[in-house]
């Protein structure tokens, strides 16, 4: 307890550097603000610190042994396996109307289906589905089912002779996935062709043909599951859920379990981290803080010769490079500051050769590490822990787009291409009349789930990496390995819920 002092002694040096890493204000599918809150702002951060604290307090007192692991699941009841079929059939039917609609479409992103299918019903929409019924993407997912349905006719044409899938390298982990999720935001937030529907259907093309290509290379399953962005990021963000799917049963188990009962491994640190600063440029590129000042960065490379669309593009791919560099930087501080420093000056000091005995120098073997695990090992190893955190600022950040613009979804998909329908007709679907209720929840209950996702999603980080401990380190230390990542957590949320009061 006397070390809590000094921990919270910490955030006033850091509120400083780490405020670009947390959500603000978006043009068009930011956080809602609220000036006129019945709490003020101060009393909900103090409110959160509190929680915090006692939360981390209370896991050091009484959650003294890892017990996640072993958490039992319950298993409610079995779907047909061949259901999978016409789910994907029904993802490849998507893909299809959003390549058609992008391409002979009208091309204005507010009337074409394909713009608002990918930004919020495949990027919002999907992650909100997944973290109440589990991960539905998996069998949604248009490119597995191609894959699949591709390799069952190779094998029923070529027989024994089709060739087996070239091995996946084990060192590639989930790095593509992670490159790839950075390119999607790159694409959403920087592309100057963003909102041009035929565009966006050229980039969906060229994305299937790549992903094409390396599912015949390296088999359908293990390429989707490292190197498509949307499945390897869905597929953590559905470990939340309460509800687990697998070959054809529905579990149920508490939320967040599954989260650490999955092993990561390499890449899923970078995965998460992108998630959470895409995220986080997304907010802060459009906000009022720094809105202006990107947009006069923007006209002194306009000067230079440079669109001013490409001046913007620069601007936003700098600033996203930024953030996400200064989000890995607080992660790897997090994560370095759950071993001691002389601990690390110890075991530095202790690592020896293991050469033979009347060996030369130059045979020696490598020299082997004792004493603590290195950083790296750490950050893949409490990977888990950051997905809450991940979540937690997609539901904070993307809430009031979905609430709002994703019920347009029914209204373009009754007409995806947005052709001029004549009065009183509703589409193929019949709801192509269909208008947005911006009155079904007020502004003051969005900020409210806000601040609640921010925090439950802060709480549950905490336990994760709590329980993560136990298993990496003595009980001794478990939970004064934490502190660091208590400040980070701390920081984070009380600049988050400053950002959120103060747009």
């Amino acid at each position: 307890m006397r070390n809590i002092d000094s921990v919270l002694r910490r955030l006033a040096p850091l509120t400083a550097a780490l405020w670009l890493a947390l959500p603000a204000a978006a043009h068009a599918h930011g956080l809602v603000g609220r000036r006129d809150l019945p709490v003020p702002a101060w009393l909900f951060a103090w409110a959160a610190v509190a929680v915090l604290v006692v939360s981390f307090v209370g896991l050091g007192a009484l959650w003294r042994e890892a017990r996640l692991r072993r958490v039992k699941e319950r298993r409610l009841f079995a779907v047909p396996a061949w259901l999978e079929i016409p789910l994907g059939a029904l993802g490849i039917a998507l893909l299809a109307l959003v390549i058609a609609a992008g391409l002979f479409g009208v091309q204005i992103d507010t009337a074409n289906f394909a713009p608002t299918a990918i930004f919020v019903g495949l990027w919002v929409g999907v992650p909100f589905l997944s973290l109440l019924v589990g991960d539905v993407y998996r069998v949604l997912n248009p490119l597995r089912a191609l894959g699949r349905a591709t390799g069952w006719v190779a094998g029923r044409v070529a027989g024994d002779r089709l060739p087996e899938p070239l091995a996946f390298p084990d060192r590639w982990g989930r790095w593509p996935a992670a490159f790839g999720l950075f390119a999607f935001a790159w694409f959403e937030l920087a592309f100057p062709g963003r909102s041009d529907p035929s565009q966006l259907a050229v980039v969906v093309v060229l994305f299937c043909v790549f992903h094409g290509v390396g599912m015949s290379l390296y088999g359908t399953e293990k390429w989707i599951d490292r190197c498509d962005p949307f499945g390897a990021w869905f597929s953590w963000v559905a470990t939340i859920a309460p509800l687990r799917w697998e070959r054809g049963v529905v579990f149920l188990r508490p939320p967040g379990v599954g989260t650490a009962q999955r092993a990561p491994i390499s890449g899923d640190a970078a995965l998460v981290i992108v998630a959470i600063a895409t995220t986080t440029w997304d907010g802060l590129s459009g906000g009022d803080v720094l809105g202006t000042t990107l947009a006069d960065l923007a006209n002194q490379f306009a000067n230079t010769g440079l669109s001013v669309t490409w001046s913007n593009a620069v601007v936003e791919t700098v600033g996203m490079l930024l953030v996400t560099g200064l989000v890995t930087a607080l992660i790897y501080g997090g994560v370095r500051g759950m071993v001691p420093h002389s601990a690390r000056v110890t075991a530095a000091k202790a690592t020896v050769p293991t050469a033979e005995p009347g060996a030369s120098e130059a045979s020696s073997a490598p020299a082997r590490r004792t004493g603590p695990p290195s950083v790296s090992s750490l950050i893949r190893d409490f990977a888990p822990a950051l997905v809450p955190i991940g979540v937690a600022y997609a539901v904070g950040h993307y809430l009031s787009l979905l609430a709002f613009q994703g019920q347009a979804i029914p209204q373009l998909l009754s007409n995806p291409l947005g052709n001029e329908l004549a009065p009183g007709d509703g589409g193929w679907l019949g709801t192509a009349g269909w208008t947005i209720n911006y009155d079904w929840l007020s502004a003051n209950a969005i900020w409210y789930l806000q601040v609640g996702s921010l925090l439950a999603g802060h709480i549950l980080s905490l336990v994760l990496s709590h329980d993560r401990a136990l298993e990496r380190f003595p009980k001794r230390r478990a939970a004064r390995s934490q502190r660091a990542m208590l400040v980070v957590a701390v920081v984070f949320t009380c600049t988050g819920l400053w950002l959120l009061s103060a747009v």
